[in-house]
This record gives C-alpha cells, structure tokens and sequence, in this order.
C-alpha cells in the first residue's frame, strides 16, 4: 500500500511541474513572437527577404487570402507564383505601417487571430502603388511549435474608397469643373462673356421630352440660341442663396470629360473635349427639376373663364385650351403644356419649377395671366376667348 501512495504522489508532482512547465509560455510571451510573425510577413517586402517570408507562412493549402479585389490566393503553391512579380528589380516596396493591433489566442494556446490597420505602399517602375488605411486580418496556428500564417484577409472601408475615388476623379478634373462652372454660374449671371469661352464652336443643348399626346422630341439649341439666353439674363433674377449650384466631375478620359451640373432648376450632364490645352463644353443633355407642388381641389367650372389667347408687349402669344377638367398652354408650333390647380387662381407645372396665375378685373373677368418661371413673372394681357 506504501507502494502505491508513493507512485500516486510522484504522478501528481510530475503532473504540477509540467503545469509549471507549460506555464513558462503564457499567452502574453506569446504575443511578441506573433506580432513579429505578422510584421515580417509583410515586411520582407522592403529587404526583398524571401526565406523570412517563407517562414512565417503555412506551406500547404490550408494557406487562404482575400485580397481587397476579387481575387484570392488558395494555397502555397498559387502563392509562390506571386514572388515572381515582388522579386522583380522593378517592384520596390517604400512603406510598411501597422497600427491599432489587435492580438488574441486561443485557450488551447495553438490558434491566435489578429486585427488591424495596414499601411503597405510601394513602387512599380517607378510608379507608386500600394495600399493604404487596408483592414487586415488574419490566423495563425502553432505547429511544431512555430507559429506560421493561415489566412489573411485585406479589405477597405467602402464609405473612404468611395470618399477617396470621387477626390481623386475631381483633382483630375479639375481644369474641365471649372469650365463647367463658369458655364453654369455665367447661365445665372447672364454673363454671356463668361459662358462664350467655354463653348465649342459645334456646342448643342438639349431636352428630351414628351408631348401631352405622349410623342417623343428634343428640344435644342445650338450656340448662337444659347448665348442669345444668356444675354437676355439667363436665370440672373434668381438669389444666389437659391441657385443650389453643384459641379461634379463623373469620368476623365485624356481629352473629354464627362461633368454633371445641379442647381435649383437643372440637371446637366455636360460632354467637353480638350483642345489646345483648353476645356470646352461640346454638348449637354439636360433635365427640369421637377415641381414639388401638391394638387389642389377646385371647382374646375372656372377653367373655361381662363380659355383664350393671351400676348404680352413683345408679341409672344400664348393660348390657354380647356378640355373637360384638364388646362393646358401653348406657344404657336409647340407641344401644349398641361398645368395644375394650386388654387382656384393659381397653377403650377410638374416637369418643371413654373407657375401660372389668372387675374380678374372688379367684374370677375379674366383679363391677364401671369406665367412664373424661376423667380421672373412675364404678363399676357388677354386678347379673346376661345
């Protein structure tokens, strides 16, 4: 019996040692010989050390990465294809930075993971290239007692490749958002000078629109019709603080630039071409912003008091036609315009930000209207009814 207690407390001293043992590497030593594991295999990259990198990485398929593209890397022998490009006197890694790790292991003490912030820049050609504020993640497991990479994944903040692509593409376009600014910001100062300079001698603006029988036209003008707007004042009656004015540059080529315009009362998308080291604006396909305005319920017997032709001090006519419960106005040649009850005197357009209100003398009789349009009121005196 003495013999057995004897061997069952040697057997429990050998097992407190060797807890002892295993407790000389806890996982906070660990954490060191990770991290360096993590840093070199990136960082071999700047000394062209390819046995550092080969020795922090798992040899077989287990190995997995995730690129920031669509790519993956499975396995190391799809990895050692890569060394090819990286060895290359062309490729020269400039830049390695790590910041805001995150390191943890598991209870068994063989797996560990790891987060964090990654910086890794470099040349190609002499061309710079790289990533930069990449999410980088990954595993590692012991083996033989070595830690060696698993997997690794590399990733970007969608919101700052975002932010970051649209501040490049208007850096690169630059000289083509200011030749749209002063095209759109001379349309609001009626400065006919300013706007002239920036457009091409083939330059055409254009609306694509449907009739109230629904048929498909464009409504043009060429040149010497748009500068002829502006000089007429464009939208100058317009406070500045209402205008809304927005240039954003969509695409760069080396000579065309695709530019969208917003303001209060437009959508643009311009066309430019580079001539002469010189931006200007060849075509513009352009939209109303539409009318925000809400229906009204009117008493709609009153719409054929509105019915007739109506024509102001330069001789432009407009009529006015009922039918049934609908109004419409119309220039001479031109697709009639349906118009909407704001009130029993007021009517409003919804393809685009214009209004419309009919004037009564003492006697009730409609005797002018009012067409609004963009902060300018133009008055018809009515000539007949229809």
């Amino acid at each position: 019996m003495r013999f057995f207690k004897i061997t069952a407390i040697v057997v429990c001293l050998a097992s407190f040692c060797m807890s002892i043992a295993a407790a000389g590497t806890t996982p906070e030593s660990e954490k060191p010989v990770i991290e360096k594991i993590i840093h070199d295999s990136i960082g071999w990259a700047l000394t062209k050390d390819r046995p550092l990198a080969e020795s922090v990485l798992a040899h077989d398929d287990r190995l997995f990465m995730f690129n920031p593209d669509s790519e993956s890397t499975v396995g190391w022998d799809q990895l050692v294809k890569g060394f090819e490009f990286w060895m290359d006197p062309r490729f020269k890694a400039t830049q390695m930075d790590i910041r805001d790790m995150r390191l943890d292991l598991s209870r068994s003490g063989d797996v560990a993971w790891w987060s964090c912030i990654l910086d890794d820049l470099n040349e190609w050609d002499g061309r710079p290239g790289g990533w930069k504020d990449t999410r980088w993640t990954g595993v590692l497991e012991k083996r033989d007692g070595k830690w060696v990479i698993v997997q690794m994944h590399f990733s970007f903040a969608s919101d700052k490749v975002i932010a970051a692509a649209k501040a490049n593409m208007q850096a690169l376009g630059a000289d083509a958002a200011k030749a749209a600014l002063d095209y759109i910001e001379g349309w609001y100062n009626g400065d006919a000078e300013r706007v002239e300079r920036v457009l091409h001698p083939k330059f055409v603006r254009r609306i694509a629109a449907v009739t109230v029988a629904g048929d498909d036209f464009f409504w043009n003008q060429d040149r010497t019709q748009f500068l002829e707007a502006v000089r007429s004042g464009g939208d100058k009656a317009t406070p500045l603080d209402k205008r809304q004015i927005k240039v954003t540059v969509r695409d760069v080529a080396r000579t065309t630039t695709a530019v969208r315009i917003d303001s209060a009362y437009y959508v643009e998308y311009l066309n430019l071409v580079k001539s002469r080291d010189k931006w200007r604006i060849v075509n513009v396909l352009w939209e109303n912003v539409p009318n925000d305005k809400k229906e009204a319920a009117i008493d709609f017997r009153v719409l054929t008091g509105y019915a007739g032709t109506y024509r102001n001090e330069t001789g432009t006519v407009w009529q006015v036609i009922v039918e049934g419960n609908r109004i419409f106005l119309q220039l001479a040649n031109e697709p009639g315009i349906e118009i909407f009850p704001e009130a029993e005197t007021e009517f409003f357009t919804k393809g685009y930000k214009s209004g419309v209100t009919f004037v009564r003398d003492a006697s009730g009789k409609v005797i002018r209207m009012v067409k609004h349009v963009n902060y300018r009121d133009f008055t018809f005196e009515k000539v007949n009814s229809r």
